[in-house]
């Protein structure tokens, strides 16, 4: 067996021991390298949001009704709100556009605007990038198609969303639109209400 000769605190080694230190000591650097910089690429980035409110000279309130499920209450809705002189911002699903072309129409013709909900209300945090893309172009295309105006607002459904979500949102030339109080909230007020 060879002994290493020792020199202060270092030994001297072999050239084959020493390559694969300095092998690892540079997979090191560059590792902690790039995590550093990913980290800091991370934190540098502002968190994207949706628009929940926009401020306002008077006291105004924005409508906004998802068209997800069926179209058996659009008749009453536009009624109540041509009633009012009221106008709503709907967000509908593609799929519903293509269930039901006409409710759409109805909708456009009676003066709201017509947003997108996606197209088949996918968690678009679980999907990855084109997954994302897909549903928003796909549903803005029936959109435009049925309506002749392509959507400028983007809901996503279950108000679910991420910074990525939010940027491929607004990359296709969208606002992103959330709410800042639904039914949920209404309900827990009046149970506050004496």
């Amino acid at each position: 067996m060879r002994k290493k000769a020792s020199a202060g605190f270092f030994y001297i080694i072999n050239k084959w021991t020493a390559l694969a230190f300095c092998v690892l000591f540079i997979l090191g650097v560059l590792l902690a390298t790039w995590e550093v910089g990913n980290i800091v690429k991370i934190v540098a980035q502002p968190e994207k949001k949706p628009i929940y409110s926009v401020d306002t000279e008077g006291m105004t309130v924005a409508l906004g009704i998802n068209c997800a499920w069926d179209n058996s209450d659009i008749p009453e809705l536009l009624s109540i709100l041509e009633h009012y002189n009221v106008k709503a911002s709907f967000f509908v699903l593609g799929s519903w556009c293509d269930q039901y072309p006409e409710s759409v129409r109805q909708i456009a013709g009676a003066g709201h605007e017509i947003g997108s909900h996606s197209n088949s209300h996918a968690n678009l945090t679980r999907l990855d990038k084109e997954g994302v893309l897909s549903e928003i172009r796909e549903s803005c295309r029936k959109i435009e198609e049925l309506t002749g105006k392509a959507p400028a607002l983007f809901r996503p459904p279950s108000g679910a969303y991420n910074s990525e979500v939010i940027g491929l949102i607004e990359e296709e030339g969208l606002y992103p639109i959330q709410w800042d109080c639904d039914l949920i909230h209404m309900k827990t007020l009046k149970e506050k209400l004496p």
